[in-house]
């Protein structure tokens, strides 16, 4: 505050040594401000002063007055004054007139004078002492600024001194403490690195070997043991054999009994007795730990040899690692049960007898189990886990949608929906349900269950052949019942009458043409009968030759509009077969050629042996089977023609019939061209 005082009544000072002007006060800073020189103004008020005699220039140094000295070289040619008036008053700001300075000169005026700036005329020096007087105030307020440091640093030490003997004790007090607080820091360090290894670990026997490591500091520790809840009643005991981890599992007997930090193992002598037959060995001292779980508590139990004091630092040890334990013990047991549940779903999903895929918008398979993974995809492409791809590619091993599928109905409607599609031979009702992930959303994914109803469709086959063949049966008996009766007398007839004419005559040929056409009748009702009799019939040796021969006449007026190419060349080789069965595939088979063809064309019927095989071929130069519907025809249920005209039935009945006796059917087709349909059976000798 003094030195502020001091700087307000401070009057600085202007002293020129130069011959022009009148030497006294010639100028004030109010005088100065009326002459309008001082439009930015300074501030402060200062005088000026002009002298010749250098001793009283040298006096107002001394005193510490002068804020600008202006010397004239005139006055002063060598500077020897100016160079004497740097040490009297170091801090003045010097101003040098000179208006023929040379480089000597001017290098002298700076090295030894220590000028501020060089006038080269009288006019210069107003302004120069202008600037010359704001550099001086700025160096007082500096000055003034290095002694208020200067006394706020005296302050400063005056309170650092009184507080040494403060720091001093603390310093004591803290070198005292130093230790416990390395112990801290050293205590909080590891207790991070074991919350950091916490986080890590991924198995239960992990966890209690980072325990084991983390206890190694404690010399009287003998091994951890941890004990935790699986199932409703059980409890699993992890604990150490030497260097390896063992696991036993304990059952209903063992409870959780809440008491403090001592929580399972019910009273407190029973549980050394139980881990010492657990571990087969003594066991020392007990510390018991609760950690507590989302379900029910855990124990980690430390066998220790320690004394009170050891035991104390045990305890706060592992009550800081409490938390963290408890909480990745907690994780590994969640996942455990999570994998566990996974498993069981994978294992139940897997095990279920239908197919069930879960697929998306894009009729991907997103999940599927092994039934589904089984198949004609399987067949097709070879099995696999978990396949990707479309539902009906890897189940139906086709690249176009299913038939009946009715996955693009529950996509339009938003409903569960039913059909039923044909894979693999197989017949399957497909219930698919609608997913929505987001209430009221868009169906996200669909949930497809394939029901095998090919049991019942093979059963409904079944049913409705032997209510067609009952019906053909009945028919027939009671045309057989109606036709036999007068055959019989007209063939009576007919040989009572060729008695009585003459046997060369032509009455007696036209009588034996009757009795034969007679006979002939008679034979096709008996084979009509034979065709259509129900249930199964006692293996007969025949030859594929008969049997055709006697199935063309039930198809004559189907043969009608086509020529037929009859090539019978295996009329010795036999077969052991239930001819009327045989029967219904050689019908079939023709009945189809015969409606593949849509004009006029040409049947060919053609057996032969041919390598141990009796074969028969039907052939027709119809349209030919086109390609995407090859691999279906043989499936129960699957026409290519028109409602009313098929039932989809026969060629799945004929193949069922050829492969009973040991036989095989197959095909060659050409689109445009016409098929070949081939029927092998074995010979069972020769006739």
């Amino acid at each position: 505050m003094e030195s502020s005082a001091q700087a307000a009544t401070f009057r600085p000072l202007v002293l020129r040594f130069s011959r022009k002007g009148t030497a006294g006060i010639v100028r004030t800073s109010a005088t100065k401000a009326a002459e309008a020189r001082t439009s930015s103004g300074l501030g402060f008020d200062w005088a000026e002063l002009v002298t010749q005699d250098s001793e009283v220039i040298s006096q107002y140094l001394r005193a510490g007055q002068v804020a600008v000295l202006v010397v004239d070289q005139d006055l002063d040619p060598q500077l020897a004054h100016l160079t004497e008036w740097v040490g009297a008053s170091p801090g003045s700001i010097r101003i040098l007139i000179s208006e023929h300075a040379d480089l000597h000169l001017i290098r002298q005026a700076i090295n030894r004078g220590r000028i501020y700036r060089i006038a080269q005329s009288h006019d210069e020096v107003d302004e120069l002492v202008e600037a010359g007087l704001r550099e001086f105030h700025r160096e007082i307020q500096r000055v003034e600024l290095v002694r208020e440091s200067a006394r706020q640093n005296r302050e400063l030490e005056e309170l650092t001194l009184s507080l040494e003997s403060r720091v001093e004790e603390r310093t004591q007090n803290i070198l005292v403490s130093k230790e416990q607080e390395e112990d801290k820091l050293n205590r909080i360090r590891r207790l991070v690195k074991f919350i950091k290894q916490m986080t890590q670990i991924s198995s239960i026997e992990e966890l209690l070997s980072v325990i084991r490591n983390d206890l190694r500091g404690f010399h009287h520790v003998v091994s951890p043991i941890l004990i935790f809840p699986v199932g409703v009643d059980e409890h699993n005991v992890v604990y150490f054999s030497k260097t390896q981890i063992q696991l036993r599992t304990l059952g209903a007997g063992f409870r959780a009994v809440k008491s403090g930090q001592q929580s399972l193992g019910g009273e407190d002598d029973t549980l050394p007795g139980l881990l010492a037959n657990v571990l087969v060995r003594p066991v020392a001292k007990l510390l018991r730990l609760e950690i507590e779980l989302q379900n029910r508590p855990a124990l980690l139990v430390v066998e220790h040899t320690g004394n009170a004091r050891e035991l104390k630092a045990l305890e706060n040890h592992l009550i800081e690692r409490r938390k963290p334990f408890g909480m990745s013990l907690d994780r590994l047991l969640l996942e455990m049960e999570n994998n566990f549940s996974s498993y069981r779903w994978e294992k139940t999903f897997d095990n279920l007898k239908s197919p069930i895929s879960i697929i998306d918008r894009q009729m991907s398979v997103l999940r599927s189990n092994r039934q589904f993974n089984a198949g004609a995809g399987a067949v097709a492409n070879g099995p696999t886990e978990h396949r990707r791809g479309s539902c009906h590619r890897i189940f139906a091993g086709r690249e176009a949608l299913c038939e009946g599928c009715p996955v693009p109905q529950v996509m339009e409607t938003g409903l569960t929906q039913t059909g039923v599609v044909q894979a693999g031979g197989q017949a399957f009702e497909v219930h698919s349900y609608p997913i929505h992930l987001q209430h009221g959303g868009p169906i996200t994914n669909i949930v497809n269950i394939y029901v095998d109803i090919t049991p019942q469709r093979e059963l409904q086959r079944r049913l409705l052949q032997n209510e067609k063949m009952s019906a053909i049966g009945l028919l027939a008996g009671n045309i057989a019942h109606e036709l036999n009766n007068p055959l019989t007398g007209l063939r009576s007839l007919a040989q009572v009458l060729a008695l009585q004419v003459e046997p060369e005559g032509t009455m007696a040929q036209d009588l034996k043409e009757i009795e034969k056409a007679s006979a002939r009748c008679q034979t096709i009702i008996r084979n009509l009968l034979d065709f259509t009799t129900p249930g199964a019939q006692p293996l007969q040796t025949t030859t594929m030759d008969a049997i055709v021969e006697k199935t063309l006449p039930f198809l004559k007026s189907m043969l009608r509009n086509h020529r037929l190419d009859l090539q019978l060349h295996a009329e010795k080789a036999n077969i052991e077969v239930e001819p009327n069965l045989i029967q219904q595939v050689v019908f079939n088979l023709i009945n189809n050629a015969c409606q593949a063809m849509k004009k006029s064309g040409t049947l060919g019927l053609e057996t032969r042996v041919q390598d141990g095989e009796i074969v028969l071929t039907v052939s027709d130069t119809g349209g030919g089977i086109p390609p995407e519907v090859q691999s279906r025809i043989f499936e129960p249920f699957f026409t290519t023609k028109s409602e009313g005209h098929g039932t989809g039935l026969g060629l799945s009945l004929s193949k069922e019939i050829v492969e009973k006796f040991g036989g095989r059917i197959g095909f060659e087709t050409e689109p445009g061209t016409g098929t070949r349909f081939f029927v092998r059976l074995p010979v069972k000798g020769r006739a």
